[in-house]
């Protein structure tokens, strides 16, 4: 059985900063995954998710209000955390959770505690398995091969999801004086951002033939553009009147 915890982010130092997610992985999730050796992890990074929402990854509850965001009128709305997912022996999973929550509270970072994670439900399910087959519509044998098939490709994705997040913990650096954990900087004439992951990124674009979709905005108060992806920009509903999308472009790498 996989499971799942998600790490809510304070704003407040070491975290309040860009390298937030660096600093969680550095202090807490590379310690567990090098002491405990889990079969299979990853993780992911967000700064979308609402105060009060319904979300079965965690209890909204039961993170105090102070990790998260707050609008101008004083309502909370959103806050950064990091889903960790894993797979690790029985034998040692109780032991496992206690620990990443006892280093998630001393940290001064919050929980809801763990869950369930339904791997081969979302690695093999449709956003991720373009050959994705309902089982549910069908029976016998055809039902199987279904189910095998999904579950082939959960594996095959949840491998690479696997690997980003272990070069991920390989890279890191720190903590350093403020106890701030950054990514290693590679500045290789190739890597324009100074990090190895600028070449692993062009070489993932490269081979999956993966375009980035591009979107230009129009603030119009103060008549300024912005350019964002798919996933790293979203208007505050008190200001929807106040952009302009112009358009779209797609970039190879």
């Amino acid at each position: 059985m996989t499971r799942q915890i998600c790490i809510f982010a304070p704003n407040k130092q070491p975290f309040g900063n860009a390298n937030w997610s660096n600093t969680i992985l550095g202090h807490i999730i590379k310690p567990l995954v090098e002491k405990y050796n889990p079969e299979w992890y990853w993780f992911s990074r967000y700064t979308d998710e609402n105060f009060g929402s319904i979300n079965t990854d965690f209890d909204s509850s039961k993170i105090p209000v102070e990790f998260f965001n707050f609008s101008m009128d004083g309502t909370p709305v959103n806050s950064t955390m990091i889903r960790f997912r894993f797979k690790i022996e029985s034998s040692k999973s109780s032991e496992f959770e206690k620990e990443s929550v006892e280093q998630i509270q001393k940290m001064g970072c919050a929980s809801s505690g763990c869950c369930d994670y339904g791997f081969d439900g979302e690695l093999g399910g449709p956003r991720f398995n373009d050959n994705y087959i309902d089982p549910n519509q069908l029976a016998g044998d055809e039902k199987t091969h279904a189910e095998e098939s999904n579950k082939r490709r959960a594996i095959l994705v949840g491998k690479m999801f696997h690997s980003i997040s272990e070069l991920t913990l390989d890279s890191l650096d720190g903590p350093d004086s403020d106890n701030v954990c950054k990514s290693t900087t590679n500045n290789h004439p190739q890597n324009i951002n100074d990090t190895s992951w600028d070449s692993i990124h062009h070489i993932f674009c490269n081979t999956t033939a993966t375009p980035t979709r591009i979107h230009v905005w129009q603030y119009l108060p103060k008549e300024l553009i912005h350019i964002s992806t798919d996933w790293d920009f979203s208007i505050p509903e008190d200001q929807k009147n106040d952009w302009k999308h112009e358009g779209i472009t797609k970039v190879n790498s």
